[in-house]
């Protein structure tokens, strides 16, 4: 049932998220790098959650935060690893700066993060 959720959950994310990327810009600014780092991080952070956590003994409020939090840690650790695949690699003193962007990020994002972890919630109240 686990992995079940899991693939779910993830290719939801995937068609939603990287099909806004797409539909908002043209061919020329589209933000590929973007597009592969947030959904390197749904992929892992996805399998890392639904693999490590107790989610089946979640009350309904931890579950909501969790899907919650687990949207916004996929939005900042996305945006490191989109501007890593784009530069190259990131210097240590960087870092700051690349996760204030994450949480800038979050804040403009906040009502499609609330919206995600709302879908989040459904599927797995629903396939548990």
């Amino acid at each position: 049932m686990r992995l079940k959720i899991t693939i779910t959950i993830i290719l939801i994310h995937l068609l939603i998220g990287n099909g806004f990327f797409l539909s908002v810009g043209n061919n020329q600014s589209i933000n590929y790098n973007l597009i592969l780092g947030m959904s390197i991080s749904t992929i892992v952070l996805y399998f890392m959650f639904f693999y490590f956590s107790n989610f089946e003994n979640y009350g309904n409020i931890k579950l909501f935060f969790a899907t919650i939090i687990n949207c916004i840690i996929i939005i900042i650790s996305g945006n490191l690893i989109a501007i890593a695949i784009y530069e190259g690699e990131i210097s240590i003193y960087q870092i700051p700066k690349y996760l204030f962007m994450g949480i800038l990020g979050n804040i403009i994002m906040f009502p499609f993060v609330l919206g995600f972890g709302i879908i989040d919630f459904i599927i797995i109240k629903t396939l548990k």
